[in-house]
């Protein structure tokens, strides 16, 4: 405690004097010269250019709807191609040409209707078009009459 006091003494012993003097009627125009600086530094600042951040998010979605539109847009003319290519074999080939290749495959009868049904590439048939087999003794007319 005795520290405390001895730097008390020795502050109360400084002798107290004004040290700054304001000149007559300075606090008088100060508030006229703040203002004044104020509106110079104003002046002096730029504003930062200000991006709304919605306008970024509608150009993105807008991008990603064009790339996806245009990917599914490819993707589907090469597949209408591509079937467009299928059905230009299939009509060159004969129909004694497809009864002779299922003649010398062993594919059964319910098999090949069963791919037939399931195929959705191939949808040149209607269902109503293709006899139903439902004998072997048909089945072996019909492998008969093709001279199988």
């Amino acid at each position: 405690m005795e520290k405390g006091n001895h730097h008390s003494k020795k502050l109360k012993d400084i002798e107290k004097k004004e040290m700054f003097q304001a000149p007559e009627g300075y606090f008088d125009q100060l508030p006229g010269r703040v203002l004044e600086r104020i509106a110079a530094q104003e002046k002096k600042q730029t504003h930062a250019k200000i991006i709304p951040f919605k306008s970024w998010w509608w150009a993105v979605a807008a991008a990603t709807l064009l790339v996806v539109s245009t990917f599914i847009i490819i993707s589907n003319s090469r597949t209408e191609a591509i079937s467009t290519d299928y059905y230009a074999l299939l009509n060159g080939v004969s129909s004694e040409e497809i009864v002779t290749y299922l003649g010398e495959t062993d594919i059964s009868i319910a098999e090949l209707e069963m791919a037939l049904a399931s195929d959705e590439g191939i949808n040149m048939y209607d269902s109503n078009s293709i006899p139903d087999i439902e004998e072997e003794e048909e089945a072996e007319a019909l492998l008969e009459y093709y001279s199988l």
